[in-house]
């Protein structure tokens, strides 16, 4: 997933010791930020110290590990550690700046939502997720101002990950041959792609912090949208 920050650790292995090279992230309050680490194994629980704060990392699959940068984190540059890991990284975090009230920016991802090609399938999954977007609008309208704020901010840091799944083309429908081995294997990669964006976003939604419970619906409407998505791309294929 390209669309997240990625921390790749250089390892320098010495007498069987791991040598250390800091790295150096840069991030904004509400983003995704991805570090690749191998020793990260598959749904193993990891503690991420970030400045004097503590939060929780999501670990997928084996050697990504996630986290979102908490809104009330420390501005500026600061220190990172992942004990479990002997990993150490500076972290500079900025603050994110919206370019609309939070109402316009997530009336702007709905109506995105919306129009994605998976809809036009017209199949019981598309309803499903025309049903999840339903959800998600009455939801956000609900929010007093504070949660819309939140949203919208996870939203605008995190863009390219929200948006990409709106922009997952369909196969030819079933009954029409595709004799274009390309456009299928293009398809079959779009099938897994929004799988595996399902898996990631479901594992950091379970990781939000305690004090930003509303973030949890983005994550959760791409999620479901990205595994109902996986479904029809698989379910249209012509074998």
């Amino acid at each position: 997933l390209s669309v997240f920050i990625s921390c790749n650790s250089n390892e320098d292995i010495k007498d069987d010791e791991q040598s250390t090279k800091t790295e150096k992230i840069e991030a904004k309050h509400y983003e995704i930020v991805k570090i690749s680490i191998p020793t990260v194994v598959k749904d193993e629980e990891y503690s991420i110290t970030l400045n004097d704060q503590t939060i929780n990392g999501a670990s997928p699959f084996d050697g990504e590990l996630y986290f979102i940068v908490p809104n009330d984190a420390k501005i500026g540059l600061g220190k990172l550690k992942i004990p479990k890991l002997s990993y150490e990284a500076n972290i500079n975090i900025s603050n994110i700046s919206l370019s609309n009230t939070p109402d316009a920016i997530i009336t702007d991802y709905i109506n995105l939502l919306y129009n994605a090609d998976i809809l036009s399938t017209n199949t019981p999954g598309s309803q499903d997720i025309k049903h999840n977007i339903d959800n998600f609008k009455e939801i956000f309208n609900k929010s007093n101002t504070e949660e819309k704020l939140q949203i919208a901010s996870l939203y605008q840091a995190n863009q390219s990950l929200f948006n990409s799944i709106a922009a997952i083309k369909v196969p030819e429908p079933k009954g029409i041959v595709m004799d274009d081995v390309e456009e299928a294997a293009l398809i079959r990669i779009s099938a897994v792609s929004a799988h595996v964006l399902a898996v990631t976003t479901s594992a950091i939604m379970y990781k939000v912090p305690n004090h930003l419970p509303k973030i949890k619906f983005p994550l959760a409407i791409t999620a479901g949208i990205a595994y109902g998505t996986s479904i029809i791309l698989n379910d249209q294929f012509i074998t």
